[in-house]
């Protein structure tokens, strides 16, 4: 009896793995490279892809391949399709939105290239469009889902021109501040300068004027003194007068003074004065 049960429970194991096979995936690689220069013959700043499908371990039969747009318009006219080994019995049609292979047998690689254009060119990273696969593999059919995800289209934009625009922008911002830093303070520098100038040509004038209008003083008072001779009153102020404007009030010491105001040469009547 126990033999009979572990009969059943062996078929039954069987049944399970025929029903989910293991290795029923199908293989792709996905790359893209995004023209930020406008190298390729395409038009405009184009997103180039290249999608690789193989079998895996065992053959696959009626796989279609779908292609949603997100962020981009994928261009179906660009679709180019390259089967190794050449000559492969593989037939690929397309359809509305990607292409239809009646059967892909192991060991046989199907390479799609085709191009999309971001709908902007703002982000760091973009996801372009998904890729949807659904197709037959040891009698078991795979649909976009859980096992057999769709894949996103991704793409690296930060050469894209909007990017290069806002790093010349950064840049120039810089330049701009510094260059306006720069010219303010020569500005400023050159202020300076300017009143320093007037400011020590100020001080230069106003010297020659006291030592003009000094000049004129001691003129006028030795012109009265030389008239003044024969009054001794007005003689002695004008000469008191006069000795204070030559400074001789900063003599060392009053006793100085004293004496030599005392010790009075005898006066000459022909002309001048002490």
């Amino acid at each position: 009896m126990k033999r009979e049960y572990l009969s059943i429970v062996i078929i039954l194991l069987c049944f399970t793995m025929l029903a989910f096979p293991a290795s029923a995936t199908i293989q792709q690689t996905l790359t893209t490279t995004f023209d930020a220069d406008g190298s390729t013959p395409a038009f405009g700043e184009e997103v180039a892809a290249t999608l690789v499908i193989s079998a895996g371990e065992n053959d696959i039969k009626d796989l279609e391949i779908n292609f949603q747009n997100l962020d981009a318009y994928v261009d179906y006219n660009s679709f180019k399709k390259e089967i190794n080994p050449a000559g492969a019995s593989v037939n690929i049609t397309p359809t509305a939105n990607g292409f239809f292979i009646d059967s892909l047998p192991k060991g046989v690689v199907v390479t799609i290239t085709f191009n999309a254009y971001p709908k902007t060119v703002k982000p760091d990273k973009l996801t372009l469009a998904t890729i949807g696969f659904s197709y037959t593999q040891l009698g078991q059919r795979f649909v976009p889902g859980g096992q057999t995800p769709a894949i996103p289209v991704t793409a690296d934009l930060l050469e894209s021109s909007y990017h290069k625009y806002e790093k010349t922008q950064g840049g120039n911002l810089i330049n701009s501040s510094g260059l306006v830093i720069g010219v303010f303070v020569g500005i400023v520098a050159i202020i300076a300068l300017v009143l320093v100038y007037f400011k020590k040509r100020e001080t230069a004038l106003e010297i020659v004027r006291v030592q003009e209008n000094k000049n004129k003083l001691l003129l006028e008072l030795y012109r009265k003194v030389e008239l003044a001779e024969n009054n001794q009153a007005e003689y002695d102020s004008l000469k008191k007068r006069l000795r204070d404007e030559l400074g001789t009030m900063s003599s060392p010491s009053g006793d100085t003074q004293k004496s030599t105001e005392t010790k009075k040469p005898p006066r000459d009547f022909s002309g001048g004065f002490e």
